[in-house]
């Protein structure tokens, strides 16, 4: 497969729907003037229909086609490609949506690392107002996690519910099951706020003057030099771990190199390996959702009804897990090409995750399997 080589580093700001004919000669003299040789696995460039560069280049218009505001690539540990959208600018904090749920995993590594936490503990140990209900008492925090605990969604800022602001922790406590414990899986925020109190209440009871978010700060995000990241905080001050992270796509793609790396940065190893591969395991209920991450699975069919992201891709030949936020926030872990994907953008209701990955990948449109 060709490759852009990790020195060259391409960095546009774009107005328009495709690079002009100018920008492009650029590219193209960027990488030659380089006088290094792009290939991967000894074969060249010409060999393969389109280099990594061509269909990079067709995956950032498709993402500036679809209201985008950026599109990030780094490979090996080496950002390769940086674009900044329809006016948008790369200092800019940008909105997560559903993407900040992938914190949540790393808050739990961290903290049974810690010795704290342990995903199969019931989180009535903690939220003792559950102690008492026969069904409640048994919630896990695996369950929290893989939102499978039978929690409702709460109400979502971003379809007409209350701004995330004026939520309470409380009505997630409260909150009258739908479901049986580990019987269905239900996408929403009720879940994550529950956790949020849970972990809160632990640093508590240690002596630890941080809420969650201080929590992963001190010890997964400044570890690793990511310095921008802020959050809405609901009515009783906590951080609002569902949706109301904002962030610089340049430190989320950290994040992200952290996650490619098995919890390892730059040869300090932040998150526990084996534990940090429970994020990824899929639950028996859905199979395309983890704790906290979706994962390229037939069962993505689900994800594409209620959520409006159009996968699986492409037949399964590539494992790409990924944070995915409301108005197609993106982060991909492309395993095989020991890459990461970053895209922000603004709602567009013709995006479509393969039709992107396609191109990514193969240089091709996506031609949908028939089922």
């Amino acid at each position: 497969m060709g490759v852009l080589c990790n020195q060259c580093v391409l960095i546009r700001n774009t107005k328009y729907n495709a690079m002009s004919s100018i920008k492009w000669v650029w590219f193209l003299l960027l990488i030659m003037a380089t006088g290094l040789s792009c290939e991967s696995n000894g074969q060249s460039s010409d060999e393969e229909q389109l280099s990594l560069a061509e269909r990079i280049e067709l995956a950032a218009n498709y993402s500036d086609r679809h209201e985008g505001d950026a599109f990030l690539v780094m490979k090996d540990g080496n950002s390769i490609f940086e674009e900044y959208q329809n006016g948008y600018q790369s200092s800019q904090l940008h909105m997560l949506a559903s993407g900040s749920k992938s914190f949540s995993c790393a808050i739990a590594v961290a903290a049974i690392s810690d010795g704290f936490l342990e995903f199969e503990e019931e989180v009535g140990n903690v939220i003792t107002e559950w102690k008492s209900d026969s069904v409640k008492s048994t919630i896990t925090y695996r369950q929290l996690l893989n939102l499978t605990s039978g929690l409702p969604p709460g109400e979502s800022p971003l379809r007409g519910g209350r701004p995330a602001s004026e939520t309470r922790t409380s009505d997630a406590i409260s909150a009258d099951f739908i479901f049986e414990p580990g019987t269905d899986f239900i996408y929403g925020q009720y879940n994550y706020q529950v956790f949020t109190e849970a972990i809160h209440r632990k640093l508590i009871e240690l002596g630890m003057n941080e809420d969650p978010a201080d929590y992963l700060e001190r010890k997964v995000l400044n570890p690793i030099g990511y310095t921008n990241l802020v959050w809405i905080r609901d009515f009783d001050g906590l951080p609002y771990l569902a949706g109301g992270g904002f962030s610089t796509a340049q430190d989320w793609i950290k994040y992200g190199e952290l996650i490619l790396n098995n919890g390892n940065w730059r040869g300090n190893q932040i998150l526990e390996s084996g534990l940090l591969e429970e994020c990824f395991v899929p639950e028996d209920i859905n199979g395309a959702y983890g704790l906290t991450f979706w994962m390229n699975s037939d069962a993505l069919v689900y994800l594409s009804r209620e959520n409006g992201i159009n996968l699986p891709f492409p037949e399964k030949r590539y494992n790409i897990p990924m944070a995915a936020g409301a108005y197609n926030q993106r982060m991909y872990i492309i395993e095989e090409e020991n890459m990461v994907v970053v895209r922000f953008g603004r709602q567009d209701n013709t995006w479509s995750d393969a039709e992107l990955l396609s191109l990514f990948i193969d240089g091709e449109e996506y031609n949908a399997p028939v089922y």
